[in-house]
């Protein structure tokens, strides 16, 4: 959004940056009337994979005729991505008339001594009185940072609470251990509430199941080698999986082991890349087979494994362009990085790759390097559009050691362009780091490959 697009609610909030806690934003939903308990929620936290998942879950639902609002963070160009309403984005009509009304209740607030809401916490109020407005049977609701104090966690009763992978990131915010990070995360787990926890590592799965035992909350989750992968490609995925084991361990006489009948699986094809987006494909699968059997939702096999082949997700591994093979990721931790190169030796080790790439001051910078950069052979350098960037020189200095070109160019857009006049036909362009730059890569190269295709049908 540029600078003389913003509306002025939400330059006056950017200022407070991010700012931990519930008080402000349940003020703020109190004066509003509290939308958020009109909704019927899925709840989503985690470090990696949140968007994945949601828009899995998404697919599923909607393939089953379900009115379902979406609302995920952060964006790439424009805050109403953040908001969606069956898959399309809330308009620019209806996201002016939304603000409008949070405005009236930040006044409100202001006027009984109140903090100003900061830009995060203005959004989410928006999501919530916009979907209020609109036939939904359910809004699948991503967290922004963390989990306990997130602004999304203002929600008493969701249907069912989700955990992704939880890795290292936001350390500052959230801690520098998985355990820390882990019981920021499981913060959303609600009393009674089942939870599904993607496969963890050890020390933050026994931190989800210790809230959950605390919550009474049933737990789901499944071992990764209940999953076959049959095929895996850049364009498709195809795997089965059975979670009777799994929903046997957990049931521990909370339901009728046949509420939970047909729990196995087979050839459910994703088009999402890489080892990771099974397990998340899976875990949403799981999700919607447990919110069948708790809530009595209807939902059939077939129109499920649909949704999932039909669900896409922005800068995950997505493939912008051709000649050369041109492909966005949002990877900015350690977790994600390990996962991004897995799908690089898996499918593209025979290419040779140029790394776009831009990176926030505050994320583990050389870890993420260790993973990616022997795998590449000429890096450009651009600077994320965040006041946390990490100025490209001193990136450039954390480069020396793995050798290879490498170009400084602090505008993205010339940096994008660049790297692919770097990038032979037959090579690779990856577009990674900081969903803050890969946003603006991603238009670019976007507009580049359209602007191609265009010229080569008018000939």
């Amino acid at each position: 959004m540029k600078n003389q697009q913003i509306p002025p609610l939400i330059s006056r909030a950017q200022q407070y940056g991010s700012i931990p806690g519930l008080d402000t934003i349940k003020a703020l939903l109190r004066e509003m009337g509290n939308p958020q308990e009109k909704l019927k929620i899925i709840h989503i936290a985690g470090t990696n994979g949140k968007g994945s998942i949601a828009s899995f879950c998404q697919g599923m639902l909607l393939e089953n005729d379900y009115n379902v609002g979406l609302f995920t963070s952060p964006y790439f160009a424009d805050p109403r991505e953040m908001i969606q309403d069956n898959r399309e984005l809330i308009s620019k009509k209806d996201f002016e008339n939304a603000l409008g009304i949070v405005e009236k209740a930040v006044g409100k607030m202001l006027q009984k001594g109140k903090p100003h809401p900061t830009e995060f916490e203005i959004y989410v109020a928006v999501a919530f009185y916009y979907f209020t407005r609109l036939p939904m049977d359910f809004l699948i609701l991503e967290v922004g940072l963390g989990g306990r104090e997130d602004a999304t966690n203002v929600i008493d009763k969701p249907l069912l609470s989700i955990i992704s992978q939880i890795g290292l990131d936001h350390t500052r915010y959230l801690g520098h251990t998985l355990k820390e990070i882990a019981d920021h995360k499981g913060g959303i787990i609600k009393e009674g509430i089942p939870v599904i926890i993607y496969p963890q590592e050890k020390e933050a799965k026994e931190v989800l199941q210790n809230i959950a035992a605390k919550c009474k909350s049933p737990v789901y989750s499944f071992n990764p080698n209940q999953l076959v992968i049959h095929n895996s490609s850049l364009q498709e995925q195809c795997f089965s999986a059975d979670f009777t084991p799994s929903l046997s361990a957990s049931l521990k006489n909370q339901l009728p082991l046949d509420s939970f009948s047909n729990a196995t699986y087979s050839k459910v094809r994703i088009r999402l890349s890489g080892k990771h987006q099974v397990l998340n494909a899976a875990t949403a699968l799981l999700g919607m087979k447990v919110l069948q059997s708790h809530h009595s939702i209807p939902l059939t096999t077939e129109k499920m494994l649909k949704g999932l082949f039909a669900s896409k997700w922005p800068g995950r591994f997505e493939i912008i362009g051709h000649h050369p093979l041109t492909v966005v990721d949002g990877a900015h931790n350690v977790a994600a990085a390990k996962s991004l190169a897995d799908t690089i030796k898996t499918h593209c080790s025979h290419y040779s790759i140029t790394l776009l790439l831009g990176m926030l001051e505050d994320k583990d910078v050389d870890g993420f390097l260790f993973q990616i950069m022997p795998l590449v052979d000429r890096v450009v350098l651009t600077k994320p559009l965040n006041p946390r960037a990490l100025d490209p020189i001193q990136l450039k200095e954390k480069l020396h050691e793995f050798g290879g070109e490498i170009l400084l160019e602090p505008s993205i857009s010339k940096a994008s362009l660049k790297a692919l006049e770097m990038t032979s036909p037959s090579g690779m362009l990856l577009g990674v780091g900081s969903l803050y730059m890969i946003g603006k890569a991603r238009e670019i190269l976007l507009e580049h490959f359209n602007s191609l295709r265009s010229s080569s049908e008018q000939r």
